[in-house]
């Protein structure tokens, strides 16, 4: 008699394993079900257990772009007085950002001798800082 309750207890459970694993696959395509809804708060969002890494934050666009200028001289001036107005480090396409019409490529030659001779801070992720 013993035996046929343990069998009885045995096949709950094996019935109760095989429904979580129903559950977790429906659950992991996107359907969730409730037992009382009513109780359920449907908006309820988990909070995110990881830490998500979403860049650095754009810098604002500004109202007028700087042409950028002909001679390197005035081009060193003009990255350099960027870098020294902004209010964190900048990353290289932020930096050109400012300029009209210029990418990272065309900003990169010059931050890199500006941080090699001190007038600039280059960070180890990158950026640039006066």
């Amino acid at each position: 008699m013993q035996a046929k309750g343990q069998a009885e207890r045995y096949a709950i459970l094996a019935r109760i394993v095989a429904l979580n694993k129903e559950r977790a696959a429906e659950e992991a395509k996107g359907l969730v079900r409730r037992l009382r809804p009513e109780y359920q708060a449907l908006d309820y969002q988990a909070p995110v257990l990881q830490t998500l890494d979403l860049g650095e934050a754009a810098a604002p666009a500004p109202d007028n772009l700087i042409v950028w200028p002909g001679s390197l001289p005035e081009q060193v001036n003009a990255v350099q007085s960027i870098l020294s107005s902004a209010v964190s480090p900048l990353a290289a396409k932020y930096v050109a950002r400012t300029f009209k019409g210029k990418r990272a490529t065309s900003v990169r030659p010059v931050l890199e001798p500006l941080a090699s001779i001190g007038m600039a801070r280059q960070l180890k992720d990158g950026r640039y800082a006066a």
